[in-house]
């Protein structure tokens, strides 16, 4: 009966490790390449262009950074509802690099009403790319 205390012991230190490398292993909260962080703001502004906030949030909320003030809230389209126009169409504009840490994809939406601009900004502290803000920018009115 002595060796019962002992795989006791042995069993309840291996259940504990399993445990503590689930916990480290943890799910990544960031996306691995650049690539990945336009697809994610190209689906993010297409989800906004129709005015599914829900559905936009629920793409970037696993990897919008901890801390960050991060809400549904920076998604809404900023002529908000009243105003709010169907969009004709958006398109990628272009992207900046800052260093090899930070990168941003700028969008134009054009609706009746002008030309709205939308930027999503990715960071990165080692190898992840974690989304930092999205921001509009002034409303340029369409001449006609």
């Amino acid at each position: 009966m002595r060796l019962a205390p002992p795989l006791a012991v042995l069993f309840l230190l291996a259940s504990c490790t399993a445990a503590d490398d689930s916990v480290d292993a943890g799910e990544p909260t960031g996306l691995a390449t650049t690539v990945e962080a336009r697809k994610l703001c190209d689906a993010t502004v297409d989800k906004v262009a129709v005015d599914d906030v829900e559905g936009a949030f629920a793409l970037v909320d696993p990897v919008w950074t901890e801390g960050q003030n991060k809400s549904k809230a920076w998604l809404h389209h900023p002529w908000g509802p009243a105003e709010f126009a169907e969009v004709r169409e958006t398109r990628f504009v272009d992207h900046q690099f800052v260093q090899d840490a930070v990168v941003q994809y700028h969008y134009e939406m054009e609706s009746e009403r002008g030309v709205q601009h939308f930027t999503c900004v990715f960071a990165r502290q080692g190898e992840a790319w974690e989304l930092e803000r999205i921001a509009w920018a002034k409303l340029q009115i369409v001449a006609r």
